[in-house]
């Protein structure tokens, strides 16, 4: 007595449900053929989409960066210019912290 491996549910609905022979290979290339153009066209517009968003998100970034530099030039952070040239030691109007 030989025992058969048991099929799975999809290889039972296969079989029941194809026709068998020359035709059932060629509507199975067909079938498998028109999947490969579908997820194509699916993953060539979810690349587009992020392409979309990275090329945003850039342009966002470069802009916060370019407003930061803009801005940057005109803040004065200490002004020294009552301050007498080659002076050591502590600055006017400063204390010695210990």
């Amino acid at each position: 007595m030989r025992s058969e491996t048991p099929l799975t549910q999809r290889q039972k609905i296969e079989t029941t449900s194809r026709p068998h022979g020359l035709i059932s290979r060629v509507a199975l290339v067909w079938r498998a053929a028109q999947n490969r153009g579908v997820d194509r066209s699916r993953r060539r517009a979810r690349r587009e989409r992020r392409a979309g968003a990275v090329a945003w998100i850039a342009a966002g970034l470069l802009a916060a960066a370019g407003a930061a530099f803009a801005a940057a030039d005109t803040v004065v952070v200490e002004n020294w210019d009552k301050q007498p040239q080659n002076q050591r030691g502590i600055p006017d109007g400063w204390q010695k912290q210990s």
